[in-house]
């Protein structure tokens, strides 16, 4: 039998757009779901790395002829020469005029986020003047990084904001010029300037009306500098933005999951930037941006012990005796253990070895997990019930079993992406600012569906990708009904880990399959149901689930539904669904979910 010939609906996550998830058959968009979620998310892509959404806040980023942008003492040549990002002709020439000054471009102010890190970049390339520097403010931090486009060195003018320059040498002479700084604590309004100088004193000059330099692609963006993304009128984003679906390649899949969660809300302010005050840090320090984060771009931080011999740990609040999972991307940098607790007293929490991703707890009121993110990057978590005191807390360990021991002062761990959510899993990484953030719940929908939904008699296979056994209330919801939960069927995994199926006609019970937590494991989970009149059966991995029913009434369904539905949460990364409009044997179901 050919399976995918014979179904009515194929629904296989690679196609997608804004608000739609499109299914391979029908051919004619008739089965394509639609999705919403009216928030930003992350998920895991194709080259493996945790992709968030990236927004460039400068406006008209190639045009810099715009009001947006005050020209200081400066002429400009608009469409010049060929950019160094796709080799189009839409870089500008900037020459400084005879007048004495400083010679400049000077975008219109933006609010910020307070105390927070920003970068801003530019591409440029020398014309006569080899040097360029990038200058921020905010109305109190004025950083100030000077760059010889002649060798790509540059030198630090103002340390005002604390910036870190970096640069990026490319082809034909072009140059990356970036500067990382933190605003100020008030209400910073940030301004980029981007000047021009003859020579490195960055003093005033008069320029010769000829010499300058080539701009292109200015970039301003919180957190370290990432790809180049072109603006005009408005702020742009890419990533995965609101109303996106997200096709995940979690654990190293080759081929996509459809991910659909529940809302979910990220409580830990500046969830990167572990030098920032909100984390307390006990004998230990925060080296910022050490090394490459799972997002693969270097914005991870190294948390070192100091040469006490005591434990070491940075810490947030938490609320107590209430469900909570706390998670953070670690990886060994020269300790290979990492502690995750609930105080500072060695009592609540869990050891992870970040070497080959083991786990050892000394305490039973904390579920953990681990999970390998590549490149020696492990996502740690640990959920409770009921959080059992007012912290979390991230320790170094140098031997998995105590996190009381001396550091060496340079040895320790890099940490990246903590996050603290109520809810009895860790759900997907949600970036923070000064700020906690929601993310959304995620829908996936198709109405007026009773054409390819069998009405008297069908078939559903739903296969997905299952990471924990555990949810709150009803979860990994997959249901066919006629616009609410009187007639319908659904396919869900129950709170304690057991994954059931149940049929309701008239809002009247009609069957119902429940698999033990015990018969199954995370993992690849491939389910079927066989339906008609008085004839249903469910198929669980090739097995069977109960015996077949014999006194079911099938109820009239014109809609498909992915994820929450609002019976429970929803958590799962569907990797195929399937509808028949007849209904296959129980052979077929074996052998369909084998």
């Amino acid at each position: 039998m050919s399976y995918f010939d014979d179904a009515s609906l194929v629904m296989i996550p690679s196609g997608y757009k804004d608000q739609k998830v499109y299914s391979v058959k029908p051919i004619d968009g008739s089965g394509d779901l639609t999705f919403s979620r009216a928030s930003s998310a992350t998920r895991v892509n194709s080259s493996g790395l945790v992709e968030k959404v990236r927004t460039n806040e400068s406006l008209y980023s190639e045009d810099y002829t715009n009001a947006y942008w005050t020209k200081g003492f400066v002429n400009l040549s608009a469409n010049s020469i060929a950019n160094p990002v796709n080799g189009a002709s839409t870089a500008t020439t900037i020459t400084p005029n005879t007048s004495t000054g400083s010679h400049y471009l000077r975008s219109t102010s933006l609010a910020m986020s307070a105390n927070t890190e920003v970068s801003q970049s530019i591409y440029a390339k020398a014309n006569g003047y080899n040097y360029v520097m990038l200058e921020g403010y905010d109305g109190s931090n004025n950083p100030k990084i000077i760059f010889n486009l002649s060798d790509g060195s540059f030198s630090t003018i103002s340390a005002s904001g604390n910036p870190v320059g970096s640069v990026e040498a490319l082809a034909n002479g072009w140059y990356h010029l970036k500067m990382t700084w933190k605003t100020q604590a008030g209400s910073p309004n940030v301004f980029q300037y981007y000047f021009v100088y003859d020579n490195g004193s960055g003093t005033s000059y008069a320029g010769d009306g000829t010499s300058g330099a080539y701009f292109f692609g200015a970039q301003l963006e919180y957190g370290v500098p990432t790809d180049y993304i072109a603006t005009t009128s408005s702020a742009v984003s890419v990533g995965p933005v609101s109303g996106l679906p997200r096709l995940d390649y979690s654990g190293g899949a080759s081929c996509p999951s459809l991910l659909l969660e529940p809302q979910r809300t990220n409580a830990i302010t500046f969830s990167e930037s572990f030098d920032n005050a909100a984390w307390t840090k006990v004998r230990s320090s925060i080296t910022a941006n050490n090394t490459t984060s799972p997002a693969g771009y270097s914005d991870a931080d190294l948390l070192v012990p100091d040469t006490s011999s005591n434990d070491h740990f940075t810490l947030r609040s938490a609320t107590a005796s209430t469900a909570q999972s706390f998670s953070v991307f670690a990886k060994a940098g020269g300790y290979n253990y990492i502690f995750l607790g609930a105080d500072n007293l060695n009592i609540s929490g869990v050891y992870f070895n970040l070497t080959n991703g083991t786990i050892s707890q000394n305490t039973s009121t904390l579920t953990a997990k681990i999970e390998d993110y590549g490149n020696g990057w492990y996502r740690c978590a640990v959920s409770s019930a009921s959080w059992p005191a007012a912290f979390a807390l991230i320790a170094t360990s140098a031997n998995g079993t105590e996190i009381i021991h001396t550091g060496d002062g340079t040895s320790g761990v890099y940490i990246w992406g903590a996050q603290l959510e109520a809810g009895a899993y860790a759900t997907s990484y949600i970036p923070t600012l000064s700020t906690a953030v929601t993310r959304v719940v995620d829908l996936a929908q198709k109405t007026g569906a009773s054409a390819i939904i069998g009405q008297t008699e069908g078939s559903i296979y739903w296969e997905i990708d299952v990471k924990e056994k555990t949810a709150t209330g009803s979860d990994d919801l997959l249901n066919l009904d006629n616009g609410g939960f009187g007639d319908t069927i659904y396919l869900y995994k129950v709170a304690d880990g057991r994954i059931a199926c149940d049929i309701f006609d008239n809002s009247v019970a009609q069957a119902s399959f429940i698999l033990p937590e015990a018969s199954w494991s995370v993992g690849v989970v491939k389910m079927a149901l066989g339906y008609a009149n008085n004839n249903c059966a469910f198929f669980v991995n090739g097995t069977q689930v109960g015996t077949t029913d014999t006194s079911c009434t099938i109820p009239t369904m014109t809609r498909i539904q992915l994820g929450n539905t609002g019976v429970g949460p929803s958590f799962n990364r569907t990797k195929q669904v399937l509808l028949f409009t007849t209904r296959l044997s129980n052979a077929d179901l074996a052998t369909l979910t084998a």
